[in-house]
């Protein structure tokens, strides 16, 4: 997951969840909250607001290839 922090703990490469499911390859933004409900992705709020938003470095991390080589 994202190592760079800003003060109060949460990444600076903060983005909305429909700005995620794009850059995940065009999912729908409630596949992105399932992600964040399996602990796949972590979630934080800005301020006040209910809005949710993700790392984009973790959303990148996420979409990497499996790498193959053994029997599963």
């Amino acid at each position: 997951m994202s190592d760079s922090l800003t003060i109060g703990g949460q990444p600076d490469d903060l983005i909305n969840l429909r700005d995620a499911a794009r850059l995940a390859g065009e999912v729908h933004p409630t596949t992105v909250r399932r992600w964040i409900g399996k602990s796949m992705l972590r979630a934080y709020r800005r301020g006040p607001s209910r809005v949710l938003y993700v790392s984009q470095a973790e959303v990148v991390s996420l979409m990497q290839p499996i790498q193959s080589g053994g029997a599963a």
